[in-house]
């Protein structure tokens, strides 16, 4: 499914189905299951020099009764973690390159929603600030949640080599986070870490961009609905759970 109007319809005899969503795992960027192989435990992978994308899950058990109307709403939660902003200050002149890289992640996702491989690493190369010894990430990236406590490297290169500095961080990088990870080198000491994981800064950015991508074509109440948010407007907020589901047309009723 590329949107929000397209449909799956399918004749199923009676029985219980298990009923797997995952959302934003794109052919182009991924690695699908074909739907003849298509299995709870599949894997949906990350290809080769592709970054992640929003991934969101949902999954259901769903009883099908012969003759009856089977109506399905699925609420999606998200699986990767949003690395806003990587910033290291008070980078020496001689630096050349700064990096970060983070280790453990998660490598995959299942189509059960749950994840697959717990090896991965994410390297992330900033660049430097024009006249300024600030060095940050050019773009925000998604990940999925680390697989342990995470540890991160901050590497400078100069004309010596590579040093680097390691950090074993206290609080697990989740998903549904947004990510900021600050960093201060202190000579004779080395980088200084500091960052912030917050949940509904995540919310609010990710809504602005909605707005701004989609802005006049519909899309923003499916997100809302999607995402089980509350719809956010200039006088409040309106929760609208279960107070969204569409009607099924009569004539698609016995499907």
């Amino acid at each position: 499914m590329n949107g929000a109007d397209d449909e799956i319809r399918m004749k199923l005899v009676a029985g219980l189905y298990s009923v797997c969503a995952v959302a934003g795992a794109g052919s182009d960027d991924y690695v699908l299951p074909s739907m003849a192989e298509a299995r709870k435990n599949s894997i949906v992978s990350l290809k080769e020099g592709k970054s992640h994308s929003d991934l969101m899950y949902a999954g259901a058990s769903v009883p099908v009764q012969a003759g009856a109307v089977n109506t399905l709403e699925l609420v999606m939660s998200r699986k990767v973690m949003l690395l806003e902003e990587v910033k290291v200050n008070s980078v020496p002149e001689s630096v050349t390159a700064v990096s970060v890289t983070i280790v453990p992640l998660y490598e995959s996702l299942c189509l059960d929603g749950t994840y697959s491989g717990a090896n991965g690493t994410q390297t992330i190369t900033l660049g430097k600030e024009a006249g300024t010894d600030v060095w940050k990430n050019v773009e925000k990236l998604y990940m999925l949640e680390a697989s342990g406590n995470a540890t991160v490297t901050v590497g400078f290169t100069d004309a010596d080599g590579t040093k680097n500095y390691s950090y074993v961080l206290k609080d697990k990088l989740e998903a549904n986070y947004k990510i900021k990870i600050e960093g201060t080198y202190m000579s004779g000491e080395g980088v200084l870490l500091s960052g912030t994981m917050t949940e509904d800064a995540f919310w609010e950015a990710l809504t602005y961009e909605y707005r701004k991508e989609f802005i006049g074509e519909g899309q923003l109440i499916f997100f809302y609905k999607r995402t089980n948010r509350p719809i956010t407007f200039s006088e409040g907020k309106f929760d609208h759970t279960g107070k969204l589901p569409l009607p099924v047309p009569d004539s698609e009723s016995a499907i």
